[in-house]
């Protein structure tokens, strides 16, 4: 599902959530999943995209949303803390060996 607020699509692009050409960091904070239609409207100057890989905001025509991605299967989800990121991938690791 496209992390895109009222877009159920499939994801079939992979994307900065800042463009790379408005500064952007190539980083897996600043990544996200999006359909193919998603993708290409959000360079639309009218729609304002920002946020980071655990929380995405869209201003769009007077509207707003923010979305929240769902744990990639088998991964943790992004975090800014290497600290916490070492102590989920641990746990994530434990929880596959369990199953």
């Amino acid at each position: 599902m496209s992390r895109t607020p009222w877009c159920d699509a499939p994801v079939k692009q992979t994307d900065h959530i800042t463009s790379y050409a408005r500064g952007g960091p190539t980083s897996e904070r600043d990544g996200q999943g999006l359909c193919e239609r998603c993708n290409y409207v959000k360079e639309h100057p009218d729609y304002l995209v920002g946020g980071d890989a655990g929380q995405t905001h869209v201003v769009t025509g007077g509207l707003a949303a923010s979305s929240r991605p769902p744990a990639p299967p088998g991964h943790p989800p992004p975090t800014r803390s290497p600290i916490r990121r070492t102590l989920m991938n641990i746990e994530w690791q434990h929880a596959l060996r369990c199953d």
